[in-house]
C-alpha cells in the first residue's frame, strides 16, 4: 500500500500542464489479505462441509486483493473471504444476490462453526 501511495503522490507532484497543480486526497485504504495457514485450513473445512451438504466444493484461491476479511486476518482471526451469498454481476451497479444461495451459505457457515467448536 505504501509503495502505491508513494507512486500516486509522485504523479500528483508532477506538473504536466503549466500553471496547474494536483492535490491527492486519500479517503481510505484497504490492505491486501495475507495468505495464512489458519485461513487455508478454515477454507478447506468450509469446502469439506459444503461438499458433505451436497453443495459442491467451495474451492480455495488466493488473489492477494483488498478485502474486509483482511482486517480479521491481520488480527490472526481465521477467516474465509467471499463466503457469503453468491452474486451475479459482482462489483457492478447490477450486482444482485442469488436468493437460493443465502440459505446454502448460512447452512455451511453454521455447520462449519458447530463442527469446529465440537473439535476443541
Amino acid at each position: 500500500v505504501e509503495k502505491v501511495l508513494n507512486l500516486l503522490q509522485q504523479q500528483a507532484d508532477t506538473t504536466y500542464v503549466p500553471g496547474t497543480s494536483t492535490t491527492l486526497e486519500i479517503r481510505g485504504t484497504r490492505f491486501p489479505m495475507e495468505e495464512k495457514d489458519a485461513n487455508i485450513a478454515l477454507c478447506e473445512r468450509f469446502s469439506q462441509v459444503s461438499q458433505e451438504l451436497g453443495f459442491g466444493s467451495f474451492g480455495h484461491i488466493f488473489v492477494g486483493g483488498a478485502s474486509d476479511a483482511a482486517h480479521a486476518s491481520a488480527m490472526d482471526i481465521p477467516v474465509v473471504c467471499a463466503s457469503g451469498p453468491v452474486v451475479d454481476f459482482q462489483h457492478t451497479k447490477n450486482e444482485r444476490v442469488l436468493f437460493r444461495s443465502m440459505a446454502q451459505r448460512a447452512k455451511i457457515h453454521a455447520v462449519t462453526i458447530l463442527g469446529l467448536s465440537q473439535q476443541k
